[in-house]
């Protein structure tokens, strides 16, 4: 699933924006690993070191990437992680993902397309 692209680089200690994520800082934080991917290069494995907001979107840090030029290599590259490893949305709540192709039904049985 994806999870959102990183934008540009935040300051001199490799943050990046995280631009059209859903998930809050502490359910990135549960899913810990992801899968960079970009065009043209080759999948990179991430493991988040920091998440914290920064409204409309969050700062990310991966372990490992410590400097703005070594975030600057991450740039424009998008974050996925396998459905399986976020967190329960919780009672009567679902991903946008899980309601891809399912079924819509009236209370008195019309399908609706």
């Amino acid at each position: 699933m994806r999870i959102g692209r990183l934008g540009k680089t935040h300051g001199v200690h490799g943050e990046l924006n995280l631009d059209g994520v859903s998930l809050t800082p502490l359910e990135l934080h549960a899913v810990k690993r992801f899968t960079w991917r970009r065009p043209g290069q080759p999948e990179r494995t991430l493991t988040l070191a920091t998440a914290r907001p920064a409204v409309p979107r969050l700062l990310v840090r991966f372990e490992g990437v410590e400097q703005r030029e070594q975030a600057a290599e991450l740039v424009n590259g998008e974050l996925w992680a396998p459905p399986a490893a976020l967190p329960d949305p919780g009672p009567g709540t679902a991903y946008t993902f899980q309601l891809v192709g399912l079924r819509v039904e009236t209370a008195d049985g019309r399908v609706q397309i």
